[in-house]
């Protein structure tokens, strides 16, 4: 082969490889940027999840309080009157509602955190 003839053989594919390695590089670009779509998207569905959480949870919290002051009024009614209220199931139901209340706040403050 003469010189000029090896010389551009392999100026062309040198230009091929590089052509393929441009070509993989718009689709992996393409690839990545899709992705960052999808995790925009998720967040933002999460942020949406999240408020809507914090309202429930703040929903539940005062059913706590409700719940409390129900259970202490039926605790000291009972005991003027001589009974004794942990027997009833209701009352007992009503205590271990109560348990939940330091979960239901981390959840709620996990939930805060993605706002």
């Amino acid at each position: 082969m003469k010189p000029d003839v090896k010389r551009i053989l392999t100026k062309l594919s040198k230009e091929k490889v590089e052509l393929a390695n441009i070509e993989a590089l718009g689709a992996l670009v393409k690839q990545a940027s899709d992705n960052g779509n999808d995790i925009t998207d998720s967040f933002l569905k999460a942020k949406e999840s999240s408020k809507r959480g914090v309202k429930l949870g703040e929903k539940h919290f005062a059913y706590y309080k409700e719940v409390y002051n129900m259970l202490q009024d039926m605790k000291f009614n009972a005991k003027e009157l001589g009974l004794d209220i942990t027997k009833v199931k209701e009352w007992r139901r009503g205590n271990d509602f109560l348990t939940g209340e330091k979960a239901t706040e981390i959840m709620i403050n996990k939930m805060k955190s993605l706002l």
